[in-house]
């Protein structure tokens, strides 16, 4: 009888913490995007149109509860890396990525632009307001490698054109690829 407490015990308490992280993921707001996961059609086309090779580094900043960098993992990537600002939203990635077990996969805490080695990465997933796409295309773009991809669900920064759009693929609506090498501005 003491097994079957504890196990309800547990379900509770997960159930009270996803209900905080969703309930404050509305604070990641002010720093720059709500907690709203991408949907699993998202997900899938956004990872299609990666294209992710096995040397790929992938990193998706505002990563939330760290699905799509798990899903990065799945396909093959080198190294992902997920980097969230919200405190109790990055504690629920890690949970999930401790459960998850892949030596490949990260969950950092932070505000990305403050993470230089981002600019390193051949993939890098957004799901982010056009604000703060803005400010990635001016201070992370510029210095990425040619060849490297920018997967945007949703969104696109101003003045910068895509080179492939995928309609209708989004949880909310298109998927935006910029690549490195051929990008108009």
């Amino acid at each position: 009888m003491m097994i079957i407490q504890w196990i309800l015990l547990c379900i509770v308490l997960v159930i009270l913490v996803v209900y905080i992280v969703m309930s404050l993921g509305m604070l990641g707001a002010a720093r720059g995007a709500p907690f709203i996961p991408s949907g699993k059609k998202a997900l899938h086309h956004m990872i299609k149109a990666a294209d992710i090779q096995p040397t790929d580094t992938v990193f998706d900043l505002g990563c939330g509860d760290g699905r799509l960098v798990f899903a990065a993992d799945r396909a093959g990537a080198h190294k992902t890396v997920g980097i969230e600002i919200s405190y109790l939203v990055y504690l629920l990635a890690r949970i999930r990525n401790f459960f998850y077990g892949s030596e490949r996969t990260e969950i950092r805490h932070g505000n990305f632009f403050n993470f230089h080695d981002v600019r390193e990465a051949d993939v890098i997933f957004v799901f982010l307001l056009p604000v703060i796409m803005d400010k990635v295309f001016e201070e992370i773009w510029p210095h990425m490698r040619p060849g490297a991809k920018v997967v945007s669900h949703a969104f696109t920064p101003k003045g910068f054109t895509p080179n492939r759009v995928l309609k209708n693929a989004g949880t909310f609506k298109n998927i935006y690829v910029f690549q490195k090498e051929n990008i108009q501005s």
